[in-house]
């Protein structure tokens, strides 16, 4: 196992642990590895996509799955891996089609997304402010969780109100950790300028 996870970043190797733990070992784990064909994954993602896995979880889980295979190839215990599984997001198209939308779940202006922050703060432990800032800087630059967490005040150009997405901090066995964005890469989005709700 060491060998299949060597060279992930530590939040990285715990959500593919996840994959292994809650969905690789229960539903293939009887399996011997040389028994493994494409047809046993199809069947087996198919039964954690009707089961409410999330689309994320299944991609982890492939891709750790793809890692021990390759490991049992390496060692000798099949010849090759099996093909990778092309195609099996469309599992979510029909789900998709009958839900309301993304665009359903967008706020209709910026007085509703400041009355859903102030709800936020008012609800929060202490009342605590910064809640609300986090929910307004996530909607207006459209960042990820770990990428707001990341933020830092040298990361804010306050004469365009630019900011500059160099990091992002997670979870992690430990603790919290710094690591790149995605694509480790630093990129520039318009930054929610605070006198705009003065």
């Amino acid at each position: 196992m060491d060998l299949a996870l060597a060279g992930l970043q530590p939040t990285t190797r715990g959500a593919y642990l996840a994959a292994w733990h809650q969905r690789i070992l229960p539903t293939l784990g009887t399996l011997p590895i040389d028994h493994l064909t494409p047809g046993l994954i199809d069947r087996a993602v198919h039964a954690w996509a009707e089961s409410g896995h999330h689309q994320s979880a299944i991609k982890n889980t492939l891709a750790m799955l793809a890692r021990i295979t390759r490991q049992a190839t390496r060692d000798g215990w099949l010849p090759q891996p099996p093909a990778p599984l092309k195609g099996w997001q469309r599992l979510y198209l029909d789900t998709q089609d009958t839900d309301a939308g993304s665009r359903g779940l967008a706020l209709p202006d910026f007085t509703t997304l400041c009355e859903l922050a102030d709800a936020l703060t008012s609800a929060s432990h202490q009342h605590y402010p910064g809640w609300a800032h986090a929910v307004i800087f996530a909607a207006c630059t459209g960042a990820r969780i770990g990428e707001i967490s990341g933020v830092q005040v040298r990361d804010i150009d306050t004469r365009h109100w630019l900011w500059h997405a160099r990091r992002q901090t997670t979870s992690a066995p430990g603790g919290l950790v710094d690591k790149p964005t995605k694509g480790h890469r630093t990129d520039s989005s318009p930054s929610s300028n605070p006198s705009v709700r003065s």
